[in-house]
């Protein structure tokens, strides 16, 4: 489920840089990656990070 996730957003992000889809349209597009699973990945992102740095 993640993955997809991260591929949706990944075909919008693509879209917008090419002028398919309307740059206005990103905010609802974050907030949407957000609620879908987004914030969970970005917790284990951050997670993982603060444990690979020196104390």
């Amino acid at each position: 489920m993640l993955i997809a996730i991260d591929y949706d957003v990944g075909i919008k992000l693509r879209d917008a840089v090419t002028i398919c889809t309307d740059v206005s349209d990103w905010d609802h597009i974050v907030r949407d990656w957000q609620n879908r699973g987004g914030n969970q990945i970005r917790a284990g992102y951050q997670q993982a990070l603060s444990a690979r740095r020196p104390a």
